[in-house]
């Protein structure tokens, strides 16, 4: 090998070091893939449900209640 010739680690260096620039300069966002769901539940459970639903990440877009049942729609993060 000459003198001035590149080694591996100088190519590893540099492709580092470009990667973490254009990373950067890309102002990169984390997205997750949203589910839509409907859930019925004895209304004695209904707590123990919201909490386990908001554990996961979702936001509770309504409950309805019709006699021993509570129905709640909510957005879920799948991940």
């Amino acid at each position: 090998m000459h003198p001035v010739d590149s080694n591996d680690i100088s190519f590893e260096i540099a492709g580092l070091q470009a990667f973490r620039e254009a990373f950067t300069n890309a102002d990169p966002q984390l997205m997750e893939p949203i589910q839509e769901l409907e859930v019925r539940v004895p209304a004695d459970l209904m707590g123990d449900v919201m909490t386990d639903l908001r554990a996961r990440r979702s936001i509770v877009m309504g409950v309805d209640s019709s006699g021993r049942y509570h129905d709640h729609q909510s957005a879920h993060a799948a991940g």
